[in-house]
Order: C-alpha cells, then sequence, then structure tokens
C-alpha cells in the first residue's frame, strides 16, 4: 500500500467531504474517531459509533466495511460490516484460508495494485460492477462505492508486509457520495 493522505476513517481529509470551507460535523468525527484510537474500546464499537457520528454529521453512509490481519494463533484476519439496518457484523478468518469472496473483492485489488483507493458508481450510466461484491450491493440498494487502504506505518517492512488496514464505504443515497462534494 502506498501513503495515501487519507484520515483514519477513510476519506480524504474531512474538508474534502464538503468542499474546501469543511463541515464542522465532519470535522468533530474526525477529531472523536482519532482521540478513540488512543482508547481501547474495540474496533466494531468504534466502527460502529465512527458510522453513527457520521449520519448524525450528514453523510448517507449505508454501509461500511473494514478488513486487517491480526496477531492470532488462529486467524490470519477480521472483517467487521456495520449496516444503517443491521448493525455491526464481525467475522474472523482461519489462517490459510482465502475465501472466494476475499480473493475477487476490490479490497484485495487495491491491496494488490498499491492504490490508495477506488471508487465505483453501482448506478445509472457510469456503473461499473467489476467485482461481484459490487453487484451484491448494487442489487441490496447501494448507489456509490468507495473502498480504500491505509498501512500502518510508513516504513519498508509495513509496506513490504502490506500491514495495514482497508475498508469501504457504501451509500443508497440518488446521486451517491458526489452530493457531498457539490
Amino acid at each position: 500500500m502506498t501513503s495515501t493522505g487519507l484520515t483514519a476513517a477513510g476519506i480524504e481529509g474531512a474538508a474534502a467531504l464538503q468542499g474546501e470551507a469543511g463541515n464542522p460535523l465532519i470535522l468533530k468525527v474526525q477529531d472523536w474517531l482519532v482521540s478513540q484510537g488512543l482508547r481501547t474500546s474495540g474496533v466494531a464499537t468504534t466502527l460502529s459509533q465512527c458510522c453513527e457520528r457520521m449520519l448524525a454529521a450528514g453523510v448517507p453512509l449505508w454501509r461500511a466495511h473494514l478488513a486487517y490481519s491480526t496477531l492470532h494463533p488462529l486467524f490470519a484476519s477480521q472483517s467487521i460490516t456495520w449496516t444503517r439496518t443491521d448493525g455491526v457484523d464481525a467475522e474472523s478468518h482461519a489462517h490459510g484460508v482465502n475465501f472466494d469472496g476475499w480473493l475477487k473483492s476490490p479490497l484485495k485489488f487495491i491491496i494488490d495494485n498499491e492504490l490508495p483507493y477506488l471508487r465505483r458508481r453501482l448506478r445509472g450510466a457510469g456503473a461499473m460492477l467489476d467485482f461481484p461484491v459490487l453487484e451484491e450491493l448494487r442489487n441490496a440498494g447501494g448507489a456509490d462505492y468507495l473502498a480504500y487502504a491505509v498501512e500502518f506505518g510508513s516504513d519498508s517492512q509495513a509496506l513490504a508486509e502490506k500491514d495495514g488496514i482497508a475498508g469501504s464505504w457504501c451509500t443508497g443515497q440518488k446521486g451517491g457520495f458526489s452530493k457531498l462534494w457539490h
């Protein structure tokens, strides 16, 4: 993964989310998220609270997803999915098991290709459904998808080991996330 300038929330700076002037509510979410990194709330709780705060700030989140490696004798990684209707669902993935959903995912693609992010419209003339999960999300009501990757540290070891976190945001809002920039 490459250094991207993405915030811990995975979006290219809170000011970019709402234009140059910034949105005070988004900036509060950003500050809160940074402070959570110093606490022991747990990733699933932090993701859930972050999503709720983003909704309250006017970001039309429908689904958020995180995936990261773990140092665990039984599990190689964990993934956490939050949806507006169902809340948080966490899964642990055993060592040596590469399930098809991961192998064909946008997250694996951006990590393997060292891309900072990947955005896909899920509806309309510009829709691009080049990964199976994108079609699933569109069929469930998704309109716009943004995947990102952030490495832990910037040294050569972190880059070589692809040590970091990958995630995605999805909205069902007509027009997608574009309305946030206009």
